[in-house]
């Protein structure tokens, strides 16, 4: 589980997740923008942001000054699995599902997924089961959540990437692990309107996001973590990519220390 903390009201554009993504709200406000409609998440509330769709993301930090938010992906398997067994058909396009009614029990299930003070320790067995609970505890209330089967050429390519953002990958690599040919892939990816250089780019700022937000990281250490040798390049990157540099977001900069 990843524990957000922010002391700036900051607006991220065009984000994507390539695994459901649950949020509770511990300080301030969300703000998620999906299509024309704009979800409101207060605190003490939860949203689910969906797979594979692009969403804006504002984070508003409270009168003392702080965001805080705890968020952890739950893989589709399970939604389909609660799905199936409530015998439930939900809509065909995913939006992001705010959490109103029942939040203690959903929210109990969600903070027991990692309750152990050695949670990196839970045996895998007991973390899939927990999770499933939540899951569960979501269906009991009805919340039932959409899942984006699109498994374009785009999402594949992410995926692997995301398996080792460090690595060195090149269109040969990423081709050779599809089993399709360069050429082959190249084509397709300009058919979804996208391009290796920019997949890979877009996969290493959302991951940098992630590390500023909820790590310690010196930005060098993050540059390195997510495949960049040169620390200004990655700078930036970040900068054009989300506008605010990495320096001004980063916890570690900021000196504030998670609980």
């Amino acid at each position: 589980m990843n524990i957000i903390y922010q002391i700036k009201h900051v607006r991220f554009n065009n984000l994507w997740v390539d695994i459901p993504l649950v949020a509770f709200v511990k300080q301030g406000i969300k703000k998620v923008y999906f299509n024309d409609e704009i979800y409101e998440i207060n605190e003490g509330e939860m949203v689910i942001l969906p797979n594979g769709v692009d969403f804006h993301s504002e984070n508003i930090p409270n009168q003392n000054g702080i965001y805080e938010a705890c968020c952890l992906n739950i893989e589709s398997d399970f939604f389909i699995k609660a799905n199936k067994h409530f015998d439930i058909i939900t809509q065909e396009k995913p939006t992001p599902l705010k959490i109103t009614n029942g939040v203690e029990d959903i929210a109990n299930a969600f903070f027991n997924i990692e309750k152990s003070p050695n949670s990196q320790n839970i045996p895998d067995e007991i973390l899939q089961l927990r999770k499933q609970e939540l899951v569960f505890w979501l269906a009991k209330h009805n919340y039932f959540f959409p899942i984006n089967k699109n498994n374009n050429i785009k999402s594949v390519v992410s995926r692997i990437i995301f398996s080792d953002i460090s690595f060195e990958w090149t269109l040969e690599l990423i081709a050779k692990k599809m089993g399709i040919g360069v050429s082959n892939l190249r084509q397709k990816l300009a058919q979804e309107g996208t391009s290796f250089q920019k997949i890979i780019i877009e996969a290493r700022m959302i991951q940098t996001l992630e590390l500023i937000q909820t790590t310690n990281k010196s930005i060098t250490n993050i540059a390195f973590c997510v495949g960049y040798s040169s620390v200004s390049r990655f700078s930036e990157r970040f900068k054009n990519r989300f506008g605010i540099s990495p320096k001004t977001l980063s916890l570690h900069e900021k000196n504030i220390i998670k609980g």
